[in-house]
């Protein structure tokens, strides 16, 4: 594999560290794929959730675009619970650590504001039950 590596992920990488939720002021200068690319070389899996097709509006379409930009096969239901299992048997299953990233993420915050402080909850619950943290990014 080639070794890849760039100041600006490596400081994205360095806050995720000690970051629950780490917020990127400059979002639009960041190469996301670049990031993604950088991620997987320090065994986490990084997905853009609202690449999404649909506009992210409310819980339902959050919980939809999770599932489906993951790849969530196991999850059966579109509600909390059903995603912190899947996430759990996805972490476990991958030997990963997990970064779920928001490009509007800010404004997608301020929008669901209750929504995002639970799925913040699910990321630190999984974080407890493994040595690598997950993590989720808002740009």
């Amino acid at each position: 594999m080639k070794e890849y590596n760039s100041n600006i992920n490596s400081d994205i990488f360095q806050q995720l560290k000690v970051s629950k939720v780490l917020i990127l002021k400059d979002s639009k200068s960041i190469n996301l794929f670049e990031l993604i690319y950088f991620l997987i070389t320090k065994r986490f899996r990084g997905f853009v959730v609202d690449d999404y097709l649909f506009p992210i509006s409310d819980k339902s379409t959050l919980l939809e675009a999770i599932y489906y930009q993951i790849g969530l096969i196991d999850m059966y239901d579109l509600n909390w619970d059903a995603l912190q299992e899947a996430l759990e048997s996805y972490v476990k299953n991958n030997d990963c650590g997990l970064v779920i990233i928001f490009r509007n993420g800010l404004e997608l915050n301020e929008l669901l504001k209750d929504e995002f402080k639970v799925l913040e909850e699910i990321m630190e619950n999984l974080s407890n039950d493994n040595e690598i943290k997950n993590r989720i990014i808002l740009g």
